[in-house]
Parts: C-alpha cells; structure tokens; sequence
C-alpha cells in the first residue's frame, strides 16, 4: 500500500528497526500487540513451544515479504523523483508514505503495481526452488500436481522437511499478497491501477469516482457475505474499504478543486517595495503610514532580493535601531511562484518549505504576494 497520506494518521508510537535504500523502516505498536497475540494463542491451543516458535518465524518472514512489498513502491517512486519519508509496518499492512502520489496515469499504475510485482517474483522463486527440490530427489516424497496447488492437502498429506513447509507457506502467502492488493478497491493497489487504466480515457477526477464506487459496492458484498457466513472479520474489512473508498473519493474531489485553483486568486496586492540600500527605519516609518506590514526589498537591478513581514517589523521596533541597513532584518527565504502555479504547486513550494511570504511573478515582473495564512486557511 502506497500513499502520501497514510490511513494510519500520524501513526502514534512506532519503533525504528533501520533503514534500507536511506529510507527509513519503523514498527508501528499494534505489531507488538500481534506478537504477542500468536505465543498466546499457542499456549491456548496447546501447541509445543518449537511450533508456536515456528509460528512466529514464519509471521516475522511474511513481514519480510510486506517489507519488500512496500520498498518496491519506494524504488518506482524514487526512479520518478518522488521521496518516501518512511515505511511502516502495522497490524493493518504496511504502509510506504511516499510525498505525493503521482497523478500522472502511467506514472501513478507503475507506482502502484510495483508492489504487488515483488509478491509475485518472491512467490515464483520460492515455487521454483520447491519444483526443484522435487525434481532433483532431495526430498523424498514427491506431491502430485493437484495436491501440490491445494494448501491445505499439502500441509497435512505429506511429511516433507521443515524447510519446505516453511518455502510453501511463504510462496502462497506472497501470491495470497499479489491477489489481495490487486483487488480494484481503494486503499488496495488495486484501486489505484484500476484508477491509473481508467484515467486517460476518463480524466482523474472521473476515474477516482467510478474506481470509488467499485470498491464500495464490493465492500457491501463482503459486509453482507461476512453476516450470512458468520464471518465478522469479512464484515469488519468491508467496511473498512467502504470508508477509505469514501475517502479516497473525497481527497480527490478536494485536489481536483485546489488543481482549479491559481496564483492570481490567491495573491494580494497590500505590499510596499523599498530600496536594499535604505535604513530599517524607512520600513517602520512606511508600515505606520500605510499599515502595511510586508515590504519587498529589491537591488539597484530591481530584482527582488528579500523580503520583510510583520515578524521581522515587531523584532526591528524592539531592537530601536533606526540607522541599521535592511539587509540585516530582511530574510531571502521567500517563494518564487509563477502566476499559473495552482494550490498543490503553491502549497508545495511555501508551507512545505516553511516559507511565510510567496512573491507571484510572472515573466519577471512582480504581480502580488501570497501570505502562509491564507495557504494554510484554504485547508
């Protein structure tokens, strides 16, 4: 599962274990929890301490495969550009918080089924290494065809070595993760394919609503299958999937308005520009003239080369040092933002970046300023 907001929020407590590819790997707590629950559900079931042992290890080796799971996201979204702030690993999946999600189709399904394709190779090898541990006589017993693809005739007919229990539980538990997240339902990888296929000819927009409503209507299959059958846990999945289809649905309809949304509607026009070469004190005088309280200081060229904000202005008054040059109040930390940059561009370039002042240009010549509050109030 990929996503640059993760279902998990901010996570709460997690351990971190390392990291792999700079990226770093973290345990969130309910994986302790889980940990927990497997030695004690052994020890209520009776089973002897090598099994619940062998339990635990095969459990800290289908994390394995999640693990890579997630990092094959990493590595597609890396080879685009795209971070990946951390990976972690839960009770409900593993999650590869990535900076954004690409909204580009191609871009957007390569992503997504990055995933799922490591499932499949590790399950390919692993059948491959059984097929030749059969063929080659270095086990005895030789299944047929038709019992070697059924689970349960295989884990229970046949007494093979231990390694190959524990090669055949980890092959079909990988292509059990293939199949599951290519399921077309949101927050599946899945659902972000089927999302990626039907974009281009539909717009992303058209597509998130008709990839939603699949996955809702599959949620309320499994809500209804998990009452009739007596299988709660069914029922408790499909409404989880109906809610981040919902979701999912939401966030899209919520980026397809900020897409709308450009510089020109954001940006004021309540600044002053003053010379680089004037004392500090002009600054003050002109902000109680005017009551304007940001100030863009440019060079002899008239490019802007700074910028001074109400912040700035309060420290300036403090510190009553009317001769001090501009240069040493001002702050260069400002966002440069072309006219038809839209909201996530904006967004990107100054509240990610800690910036409180956007200058709008537009061909090089200065249209108005953004202010951090009014980025953030569009939230």
């Amino acid at each position: 599962m990929s996503k640059s907001q993760s279902i998990l929020g901010k996570f709460g407590l997690t351990l971190p274990i390392g990291s792999i590819m700079n990226i770093p790997m973290k345990i969130h707590w309910s994986m302790f929890l889980f940990m927990i629950y497997i030695p004690v559900v052994g020890v209520y079931k009776k089973m002897e301490v090598m099994e619940i042992v062998l339990l635990c290890v095969i459990t800290v080796l289908i994390l394995g495969s999640v693990l890579l799971h997630e990092l094959g996201h990493a590595y597609a979204a890396r080879n685009l550009d795209i971070k990946t702030h951390d990976i972690v690993l839960s009770l409900i999946g593993g999650v590869a918080r990535l900076e954004k999600i690409p909204e580009d189709p191609y871009e957007e399904f390569k992503v997504a089924i990055a995933g799922p394709l490591v499932n499949l190779v590790i399950a390919c090898v692993l059948v491959m290494g059984l097929l030749i541990s059969f063929g080659t006589g270095m086990v005895e017993v030789i299944p047929t065809f038709k019992n070697f693809i059924n689970p349960d005739i295989f884990l229970n007919s046949y007494d093979q070595p231990l390694w190959i229990y524990m090669m055949y539980i980890l092959a079909v538990s990988n292509l059990a993760l293939f199949a599951f997240n290519l399921l077309p339902v949101f927050p599946m990888d899945g659902g972000r394919i089927f999302r990626a296929i039907l974009s281009n000819p539909l717009g992303r927009t058209k597509a998130t609503r008709i990839a939603s409503m699949t996955g809702k209507i599959l949620a309320i299959g499994l809500i209804i299958c998990g009452y009739y059958f007596r299988q709660p846990i069914w029922s408790i999945i499909g409404i989880f999937v109906f809610l981040m289809a919902d979701i999912e649905n939401r966030q899209e309809m919520r980026s397809h308005r900020f897409r709308q949304i450009k510089a020109d509607a954001l940006m004021s026009s309540v600044y002053d520009r003053v010379k680089l070469v004037l004392p500090i004190q002009e600054v003050i005088n002109r902000h109680f003239d005017t009551d304007i309280s940001t100030f863009l200081i440019e060079d002899s060229k008239k490019k802007i080369v700074g910028v001074i904000d109400k912040n700035i202005l309060e420290t300036a008054m403090r510190e009553k040092t009317e001769e001090t040059p501009i240069s040493h109040y001002m702050t260069q930390r400002f966002a440069l933002i072309n006219i038809n940059d839209d909201f996530h561009s904006i967004h990107n370039k100054m509240i990610k970046e800690g910036l409180s002042i956007g200058v709008v240009m537009d061909y090089g010549e200065v249209k108005g300023i953004i202010a951090e509050e009014k980025v953030r109030g569009m939230y």
